[in-house]
């Protein structure tokens, strides 16, 4: 994986681009400057810009599931309400 890609993973779960550049200088040994990682970074926001500017639609379906466990001690029975 090229090391673009690799920035751009790092980006996208939240690392700044100081932590960025601090990263790969831990796991590869070699300094990326920061205005490297800027012109890596910046080529996304024009697909960041569009997905943020979409048209919603009006109706999201979700489905929730909800669970309860409670532990009974030996040989009582379970209350259901």
């Amino acid at each position: 994986m090229p090391i673009e890609d690799r920035v751009l993973a790092m980006y996208a779960k939240g690392q700044s681009q100081r932590d960025i550049n601090a990263t790969i200088q831990d796991i590869y040994g070699f300094n990326i400057s920061p205005e490297t990682v800027f012109k890596i970074t910046e080529r996304i926001v024009p697909l960041v810009q569009e997905f943020r500017n979409r048209a919603l639609k009006k109706l999201y379906p979700f489905v929730f599931v909800g669970t309860h466990r409670s532990k009974l001690k030996p040989g009582r029975k379970p209350c259901i309400t």
